[in-house]
């Protein structure tokens, strides 16, 4: 699934029936920012998903049927940052995105393996532990876990 402009999961799911691209003008970019609402949650289906920066405060996870129990590679990317969109060169509102949900592997034996790419800077700042366990690597921007929200940091 390649599409440009953001996506916002605003109540219910959605759940990906395919892997998000990079667009084809950049390689570190990912489809827009992704926003998901309080009570709702993005699944990626056992796929991986490419998004410029995370906001909201929902649930992101990965439920899968799948039986590959390691990550050879990252399938949640955010990346780029830089405010533009890489698919359509339109400014974003800035190089910074604060994301206060929960990010989890979900069921099945796939999880999350989360990838920060790209400028700017990706904040992490929820109230409740983060339970993804595949991997967490930053290879471009920063990345902030503002553990300050949480009443028992663990």
């Amino acid at each position: 699934m390649n599409h440009t402009g953001g996506t916002t999961v605003s109540a219910g799911g959605l759940l990906l029936a395919a892997s998000t691209t990079a667009p084809s003008s950049g390689t570190s970019g990912g489809t827009g920012l992704l926003s998901v609402a309080s009570g709702a949650y993005l699944d990626l289906g056992g796929f991986a998903a490419r998004f410029d920066g995370l906001s909201g405060s929902g649930t992101i996870q990965n439920t899968s049927s799948g039986s590959t129990p390691t990550l050879t590679s990252p399938n949640l990317v955010v990346g780029n940052l830089d405010n533009t969109n890489m698919a359509t060169g339109a400014a974003l509102t800035s190089g910074q995105s604060a994301f206060g949900g929960l990010i989890t592997d979900g069921f099945g034996s796939v999880g999350i393996f989360f990838e920060k790419v790209g400028h700017g800077t990706q904040t992490i700042n929820s109230a409740v532990p983060q339970s993804f366990t595949k991997g967490l690597a930053v290879f471009g921007g920063g990345l902030v876990l503002d553990m300050s929200n949480m009443a028992t940091p663990t």
